[in-house]
């Protein structure tokens, strides 16, 4: 009986003052299972300035200011629910096509001196290429940052810019007639001809504000950027004085009042540019739907889902919704602990949990609509203690003072709490949580493989180690400590 009483003793001495540290996130459990704290910045927008679709795999990919690949510690806000198509996170990338670095947007026409096509000598999108009469103009300009562009202006219905150092001779209707513009201003109805040496020719509208924007000869009913055709040249009506057919393009002719900025034209391909993919409900499901002639800002469903012919492109402005989560944050800034040495003798343990968070800051990265917010997980009478603190730097945990308090927010399950709503790049907010646990409860919120607490109503973790081989064995050497010290 001695022996089991110093046991005992040993036993009460050792779980008096258990306090087991989880330093990292990835050993605290998120899931519903262990409903570790995950407070976020949700962001409503953050736009990656330059996306590189050749060095990049994820949206959360962009270039550091030293130049070198990094990747957010986010998550894009996606969901598959086909009620939710409409709300921005069934199809989260958005981007603009005249925002699109591709080099083949800029190879029609397809000329070479020594016949090798991939050194080509001619484009489209060269100024110097075009000729005009009566107040019109072309000069080079970009629609974004490295996107060669032409700019075609016209201020009177007579006014002509025309391209012509190039042939289309075979197949004719089969080609494509592929545009991508921006349209700074326009009145009338301006036209873009596509000329055949005997008279004949078939035209595209580049704005008309009173037609269907998806008209095969209508390439926008508005002004603004990112304006997309593409139509087979058969599909188009021939019209001129002609043999009544197509049977060659030698010439391209914009006419009339029209400011028009061109990042792709192209009047040869027989197939069609992809532009990616975005999800579409299909009798309550989702189905896909290949883009082909977006207009203005566009989403796609996954950036893999653009065509082969923009694997190399950089994409200026690629945005997302995101969030930035408790759960994806560095070890760093996590730190962790299970306290069954506490002030509440009805609970087994308090989990003591202390964050950082912080949007990184890069001349590549911008955000808009950003909160620091949390749903609680637990009923109020739980959150012993929830505290916050903005802008606390290389600080320790230890060393953060004044703290705002927000333990009255926290006073009910499943409650959205907005903890900041004016959140400032690259500023460090450390929150802090004091939750009462079961032993079962803090051994679940642990998935790292840490020793779980002891627990007098849970049962179980620590308790039934202490008292198994390994415990006695502990307590058998205390004893005899003890008993060396005249203590038992």
């Amino acid at each position: 009986m001695r022996k089991l009483s110093a046991i005992g003793m040993i036993a009460l001495l050792l779980l008096s003052s258990v306090a087991i540290p989880v330093s990292a996130a990835g050993n605290l459990n998120f899931s519903d299972d262990g409903q570790a704290p995950n407070p976020q910045f949700a962001v409503d927008s953050v736009t990656v300035d330059s996306w590189n679709n050749s060095e990049f795999d994820s949206p959360t990919e962009y270039y550091d200011d030293s130049g070198s690949a990094a990747e957010l510690d986010a998550e894009v806000n996606r969901s598959d629910d086909p009620d939710e198509i409409g709300n921005g996170t069934v199809n989260p990338i958005s981007l603009t096509a005249t925002d699109i670095e591709v080099d083949a947007f800029g190879e029609f026409p397809r000329k070479s001196a020594d016949g090798d096509q991939s050194d080509n000598t001619a484009s489209a999108l060269d100024a110097s290429e075009w000729s005009t009469s009566g107040s019109a103009s072309v000069s080079d300009v970009t629609t974004a940052p490295g996107v060669d562009a032409v700019q075609v202006t016209g201020s009177a219905g007579t006014d002509q810019s025309t391209y012509s150092n190039f042939s289309v001779t075979s197949d004719t209707e089969k080609r494509y007639i592929q545009l991508a513009a921006d349209i700074d201003s326009a009145s009338g109805t301006p036209t873009m001809y596509f000329n055949d040496s005997d008279g004949d020719y078939v035209a595209v509208d580049l704005y008309d504000s009173s037609a269907d924007q998806s008209d095969d000869d209508v390439l926008a009913n508005s002004t603004g950027e990112g304006h997309v055709i593409q139509v087979q040249v058969g599909e188009l009506a021939t019209q001129g004085t002609g043999d009544g057919t197509m049977g060659e393009i030698t010439e391209i002719t914009v006419q009339g009042d029209v400011t028009a900025d061109f990042s792709l034209i192209n009047a040869e391909k027989t197939s069609q540019y992809t532009f990616g993919e975005r999800y579409v409900d299909d009798d309550g499901d989702l189905g896909t739907e290949t883009i082909r002639e977006p207009h203005g800002e566009y989403s796609v469903h996954s950036v893999d889902t653009f065509g082969s012919v923009m694997s190399d492109a950089v994409i200026n402005g690629l945005s997302f919704p995101a969030h930035f989560t408790a759960e994806l944050a560095p070890a760093e800034d996590v730190n962790a602990t299970f306290k069954s040495d506490n002030a509440y003798p009805n609970w087994d343990a308090v989990a003591d949990i202390y964050y950082k968070l912080s949007l990184p800051s890069a001349y590549d990265l911008s955000y808009s609509g950003v909160s620091l917010e949390q749903t609680t997980q637990w009923p109020g009478t739980r959150y012993t203690n929830v505290e916050y603190k903005e802008g606390v730097g290389d600080s320790e945990f230890s060393e953060i003072e004044n703290w705002n308090s927000l333990t009255s927010s926290f006073d009910a399950l499943d409650k959205d709490v907005t903890i900041d709503d004016t959140v400032s790049v690259d500023t460090e907010y450390a929150i802090h949580y004091e939750i009462k646990l079961t032993n079962d409860e803090a051994s679940a919120m642990q998935s790292g493989g840490g020793m779980a607490p002891m627990g007098g109503s849970g049962g179980g973790g620590f308790l039934d180690w202490l008292i198994g081989l390994p415990g006695i064995a502990i307590a058998a050497v205390a004893g005899l400590a003890g008993r060396a010290r005249g203590v038992f």
